[in-house]
C-alpha cells in the first residue's frame, strides 16, 4: 500500500503513443506470433476494464490461468514494455507516471491501470488513488471462463444481472434532457462507469444530472436509492478488484462488519436541510432497508436526527402530535415511526 498518496497530476507524462504498424513490428520482435500480440492486448484492455488497477505480476497469473501455453513469463512482460504505448482505455504505468515524486520504474513494478481513474473526478482529484488505496489487501476476481474475462473487452461492458437489468430500465424511463446531445444510450452506459469506477455519491448525482437524468418527487428519490444500492451490492467494482459487495461481505467474517458505518453526503444533507428533499420519506426508506449491520442504519438515523435538529424555520415542517399520522405516510402514528 501506499504510504502517501497524491491527488495532483503527475509530473512524468503517461508513455507515448506509437501507431499501429510500429507496435506490431515491435511485437513480432519479441517475437511474438500476430495472434498471440493480439490475445494479450485483449487481455490487457479486459483486465483494465474489470479491476481498473492490476499489478503486471497479477496480471500474467491471470493470463497464464486462461491460456497456459500461449506466451512465456519473459513474453509477457516483453509485450508489457511495448504495450505502454498502445492507444487504448488502459496505460502500463509505474511509479514515475502515477506520483510526482516517483522514481522509474522496474518493467515488473507497473501496473495495468484504466485510464477513466487518471481523469479528474472532482476538481483536480484523480481517482486513481482512492481505487488503490480500497484494493489494498483484496484478491482478485477470477471470472469462470476465458470468455467471461474478455467480454470486458468492451469498455462498457456489464454483467446482465436482475439488479442491472431493474437500475437500467429506471434511467432510462428518467432521461429528460433539456437537450437530447449524447442520447440516452451513452447517457446510460456513463452511469455505468462511473459506478464501477465507484465515485462518492454527490459526484454520481451530480453527473446523473449532467447527463440528462431528472428525479420527480420523495417516491423517484427513494426508488433511485434502493434501486442504485441494489446494483452496486451485486456490482464489479474497481475499489473491489472485481468482486462485487456482496461476494466480498460472504468471505469475510460478520465481526468485520460490526461497527461499519455510513454517512450522508454532503450534497444530500444540504438538499435535506433546505426542504428540497423529503427527510420523513429518507428515514422510511432507511427503516425498510436491508443493511449489513444494524450499526449502518443506526449512524444514517443519528444523522437524519441532527439534521432535523438543525433545520431553518422555513424548511421544518408543523409540529406534529406523537399520536398524530406519520408524515411519512406509513400509515402509523409518528411516535411507532418517524418519530421513535
Amino acid at each position: 500500500m501506499p504510504d502517501k498518496k497524491n491527488n495532483e497530476i503527475p509530473v512524468e507524462e503517461i508513455p507515448d503513443i506509437y501507431d499501429r504498424r510500429t507496435l506490431n513490428q515491435m511485437y513480432r520482435e519479441i517475437p511474438l506470433k500476430d495472434t498471440t500480440s493480439r490475445l494479450l492486448r485483449k487481455y490487457f484492455a479486459a483486465m483494465a476494464n474489470l479491476y481498473g488497477i492490476i499489478p503486471l505480476p497479477e496480471a500474467y497469473k491471470i493470463a497464464k490461468h486462461f491460456s497456459p501455453r500461449s506466451f512465456s513469463e519473459e513474453e509477457f512482460f516483453d509485450f508489457a514494455e511495448i504495450a505502454r504505448h498502445e492507444d487504448g482505455n488502459y496505460g502500463v504505468l509505474g511509479a514515475e507516471n502515477l506520483y510526482t515524486d516517483g522514481r522509474p520504474s522496474a518493467p515488473r513494478d507497473r501496473e495495468i491501470v484504466n485510464l477513466d481513474l487518471m481523469e479528474p473526478v472532482r476538481t483536480d482529484k484523480i481517482a486513481y488513488y482512492d481505487t488503490k488505496e480500497f484494493q489494498y489487501g483484496k484478491t482478485y476476481y477470477i471470472p469462470s471462463t476465458k470468455e467471461d474475462l474478455l467480454a470486458y473487452v468492451d469498455e462498457y461492458y456489464v454483467e446482465v444481472t436482475p439488479e442491472y437489468a431493474a437500475f437500467d430500465r429506471f434511467l432510462r424511463a428518467h432521461y429528460a434532457p433539456r437537450k437530447n446531445i449524447i442520447g440516452v444510450d451513452f447517457a446510460v452506459k456513463m452511469m455505468f462507469v462511473l459506478i464501477r469506477i465507484d465515485v462518492d455519491m454527490d459526484t454520481l448525482m451530480d453527473k446523473f444530472a449532467f447527463y440528462g437524468f431528472k428525479l420527480q418527487g420523495g417516491d423517484d428519490i427513494r426508488r433511485f436509492g434502493e434501486l442504485y444500492q441494489n446494483y452496486v451490492n451485486h456490482a464489479r467494482l474497481f475499489s473491489n478488484c472485481g468482486y462485487t459487495p456482496n461476494e466480498l461481505q460472504a468471505m469475510k467474517p460478520p465481526e468485520y462488519y460490526k461497527n461499519a458505518t455510513i454517512s450522508i453526503g454532503k450534497n444530500m444533507r444540504a438538499m435535506l436541510e433546505n426542504g428540497e428533499l423529503d427527510i420523513y420519506d429518507l428515514r422510511r426508506s432507511i427503516m425498510e432497508q436491508e443493511f449489513p449491520n444494524e450499526r449502518m442504519r443506526d449512524s444514517l438515523l443519528e444523522q437524519i436526527d441532527e439534521i432535523m435538529a438543525g433545520r431553518s424555520p422555513s424548511a421544518k415542517s408543523k409540529k406534529i402530535g406523537r399520536n398524530e399520522p406519520c408524515p411519512c405516510g406509513s400509515g402509523k402514528k409518528y411516535k411507532k415511526c418517524c418519530g421513535r
